[in-house]
């Protein structure tokens, strides 16, 4: 069914069911051929290239993992955090406004994570569409290069960068607990253990990879998206993409000022702390 969703207007309702068949859990051992990683990897600029860890690594680290099967995709799996956030019934609003990407489109997916949101607007923007997937976590990135190849996803640029305000290197605190909380904010789900990560700003990556539109951002990155949207000013002025993004209360202010300086309306998707909000275009 999933792979139909771009023929017509996609809705909600076609992507969450209720019936237990669209939901299964197995652990699957089965291995996978690295043609198709070659494939997305080879359709990267060089300039970007570095970026992105190499196939060998990549299949060597393919191990026993929880597969969940969906009407939307399947999806492999870590932990109880990641089942939870591929789920149909995770951030609804969310889901519903991504589902609005049209075909042809540019979806840029800020902290993809394994690859949920990037999976359905592959297949609603089309073979004529893109989609660009950040996601800094090493291990978080090869559950989404593998879940881009399990659902053939021909039109993801899927790069292992930080969205940041500067082209560099930044720490990435991880967590222990969650796959979903890692951030380059120290907060209460971070021990103190970080890495270092390749950083670069959005208009960075647009400029190297010959963007010429951005049709909607989704931008979930605990903590940091103030830094992501300052990286990304060009990309905001000139195509003026709607915006999905996840805003920590510390941050809100800021957000809102830097949206509206930029002409932006927004509105909320989800309240808490962290909230989701809707960003538009006030030109």
């Amino acid at each position: 069914m999933g792979l139909e969703l771009v023929k017509k207007k996609p809705q909600l309702r076609d992507f969450v069911r209720s019936r237990a068949h669209d939901l299964s859990l197995t652990l699957s051992t089965r291995p996978r051929s690295k043609s198709f990683l070659l494939f997305l990897l080879n359709s990267i600029p060089r300039s970007l290239r570095k970026y992105v860890i190499d196939v060998d690594s990549l299949s060597s680290k393919m191990c026993s993992l929880f597969e969940i099967r969906l009407s939307y995709g399947t999806f492999y799996c870590t932990d109880i955090d990641c089942i939870k956030i591929v789920s149909p019934l995770f951030e609804l609003e969310v889901l519903n406004e991504v589902v609005k990407v049209p075909r042809g489109g540019v979806f840029i997916d800020v902290g993809a994570h394994v690859g949920k949101y990037t999976v359905i607007a592959s297949k609603l923007v089309g073979s004529s569409g893109r989609v660009i997937a950040i996601e800094p976590h090493p291990l978080n990135y090869l559950l989404l290069l593998r879940n881009i190849y399990v659902n053939r996803c021909r039109n993801v640029y899927a790069l292992r960068i930080c969205a940041w305000n500067l082209d560099g290197e930044v720490k990435l605190y991880i967590s222990r607990k969650r796959s979903g909380t890692h951030s380059t904010k120290r907060n209460y789900n971070h021990s103190g253990d970080y890495i270092v990560v390749r950083a670069m700003r959005v208009d960075s990556v647009i400029k190297s990879l010959n963007i010429k539109r951005a049709d909607l951002m989704k931008i979930d990155v605990e903590g940091a998206e103030y830094e992501v949207l300052e990286g990304a000013e060009d990309t905001l002025d000139t195509y003026r993409p709607d915006l999905v993004i996840e805003v920590f209360n510390m941050n809100k202010e800021r957000v809102f000022e830097f949206l509206r300086k930029h002409r932006y309306r927004y509105r909320c998707l989800m309240r808490g702390d962290p909230h989701y909000i809707k960003a538009y275009s006030a030109m």
